[in-house]
């Protein structure tokens, strides 16, 4: 089926496929950057579209906005709170194509008004976050791309306060995944100084929300979170903001964990100790540690191998020692494992303990 924009008249425009329309407002590139002739007239056609209950006459407007970001993006200055408006609207369209070219187009818009959009932050946000709930992955990253061009343009407090206020505590976990990540963008682009030196309330909700990110379930969230907190932890006195918040004793137990890691000596099994221990502790040390203890004193099993005897043994002397900068003691069900192990694996394991 073909898109026609016009009935003959002078701001009518060539017929065109809805195929390649929705090919290059998909492209990276911008797709006929030249000015459009008589601007302003194009402009109302648009709005007039997008208020149609003609899905092929939305995408026709959709794309002419985006023409106008493009080229003409001075003419959308007196309108942008209508066309913003009006675009951001279609986001939430049930028709999938016309969703698509508006969350591209509002990409556009960032792109090319800049700062000039940071009123139209929070509308927006809220209509790309939702959509990440889609379980249309080409929206998905649509919306992903357009937040990241909103990040990228705006000025950067007015988007992470809308990604908290939306994203931070969403019920949806990839609304929460996209939230973090965008706002970890964010962290690094401003650094902690600029970061914390904002009004008390503000900096009181950012640790808040950080902290929660970094225990969040989903394991990007709780990573993009803990890389936030990095940042964060450069501050000289972020122990200070960390003590006024209502999550200390979490950012604290946290921020312990992220400094024991760094201590850890690099070997092959560090990332998988760290981070068997850092989620389930009282699971290592209660039954993990004892099972592999057994294994290795167990010489009826296949671990006699000596690779595998070598990568087992290494795995729990570094679980032994994750358990004890964590706990600052022996764990007596481990030692009472530990002294079944004879010979010079026993002795090896006693002096990498002591």
């Amino acid at each position: 089926m073909n898109l026609q924009a016009g009935c003959g008249n002078s701001n009518s425009l060539p017929l065109i496929s809805l195929d390649f329309l929705d090919e290059k407002i998909e492209s990276q590139d911008t797709w006929e950057a030249n000015p459009l002739p008589q601007p302003e007239h194009k402009l109302l056609d648009a709005l007039a579209w997008l208020n149609s209950d003609d899905w092929q006459e939305k995408a026709r407007g959709l794309l002419i906005i985006r023409r106008l970001a493009i080229c003409n993006s001075e003419v959308l200055l007196d309108r942008l709170r209508d066309v913003s408006l009006a675009v951001a609207k279609e986001v939430s369209n049930l028709h999938s194509k016309v969703a698509r070219f508006a969350i591209n187009t509002v990409g556009e818009l960032f792109r090319s008004m800049k700062k000039n959009m940071d009123s139209e932050v929070d509308n927006i946000a809220q209509v790309l976050l939702q959509k990440m709930g889609d379980s249309n992955k080409f929206i998905q990253e649509a919306a992903s791309k357009s937040l990241g061009l909103m990040v990228m343009n705006v000025t950067p407090t007015r988007a992470m306060s809308a990604l908290i206020a939306i994203g931070a505590q969403h019920p949806n976990v990839l609304v929460r995944k996209c939230a973090s990540e965008h706002l970890l963008t964010i962290v690094e682009k401003m650094g902690a100084k600029k970061l914390l030196s904002g009004t008390c309330s503000n900096t009181n909700l950012l640790v808040y929300v950080v902290g929660k990110f970094a225990q969040d379930c989903h394991p990007d969230v709780r990573c993009h979170g803990r890389k936030m907190l990095s940042v964060l932890m450069t501050h000289p006195k972020f122990d200070s903001f960390v003590k006024r918040s209502s999550l200390s004793r979490d950012l604290e137990e946290i921020m312990a964990r992220m400094k024991r890691k760094e201590r850890l000596p690099r070997t092959k099994n560090k990332g998988l100790v760290v981070s068997v221990y850092d989620e389930k502790p009282e699971t290592v040390k209660r039954y993990v540690l004892p099972m592999l203890w057994w294994l290795l004193g167990n010489k009826a099993l296949p671990v006699k191998s000596g690779k595998v005897r070598a990568v087992i043994t290494e795995l729990a002397e570094n679980l032994y020692q994750q358990c004890w900068a964590v706990e600052h003691k022996r764990v007596n069900l481990v030692e009472h494992a530990l002294a079944k192990v004879k010979g010079e694996l026993g002795k090896r394991l006693l002096k990498s303990l002591e």
